[in-house]
């Protein structure tokens, strides 16, 4: 409520209650515009606390850089000049390939067709244009479990005639598994 200059004289000749009760109301209004102010400090506080924390990256906090926002700038820093990668002249390293004749098992690949006009290849056109390049696969062989049967005999004496079984308790005797077996399970 905005009261022009004319008015508030007018209020103040006229009508002495309806001049109090504004004046009473002042006070209100003063500290409702107190509390306004403190909760806009507050709360500019707090945007300020969020920008900072949405403006942080590796580079100007202890983040790592997988924590960086997406609209972080990477540095970029300066290139050797060199492409990625094996450089011409620099040897290698990889696994060697093991001669044929150690290999288990020779798996031949041949083309089935021409890639440029579809001809299909028959037995007798199959012959090496160049040397082959040969791929090696290394696997482990299945573990298979080795069960051994342990079996107890008992014969006859022919003096005697009672049943004997073997004269010492074998150590295996009441064990479903070996002590080696047993460590895995």
């Amino acid at each position: 409520m905005c009261v022009e200059r004319a008015e508030a004289e007018a209020i103040l000749d006229g009508d002495r209650e309806r001049a109090v009760g504004l004046l009473l109301r002042l006070d209100e209004l003063v500290e409702a515009n107190q509390r306004l102010v403190e909760a806009n400090e507050r709360l500019e506080a707090r945007v300020a606390e969020l920008e900072r924390r949405l403006n942080r990256s590796s580079r100007n906090s202890s983040l790592p850089p997988s924590q960086d926002p997406p609209s972080a700038k990477r540095p970029g820093g300066k290139g050797s000049g060199r492409k990625r990668g094996g450089q011409p002249g620099h040897e290698g390293r990889y696994r060697r390939l093991l001669p044929p004749e150690r290999v288990d098992e020779i798996v031949e690949h041949w083309p089935e067709r021409c890639q440029s006009c579809a001809h299909v290849f028959v037995a007798g056109e199959l012959v090496d244009a160049v040397q082959p390049r040969r791929h090696q696969v290394a696997e482990l062989p299945p573990i298979a479990v080795r069960v051994a049967e342990h079996r107890l005999h008992a014969v006859c004496c022919p003096g005697v005639r009672p049943t004997h079984a073997p004269n010492s308790r074998p150590r295996f005797l009441g064990r479903r598994s070996a002590p080696g077996c047993r460590r895995l399970l």
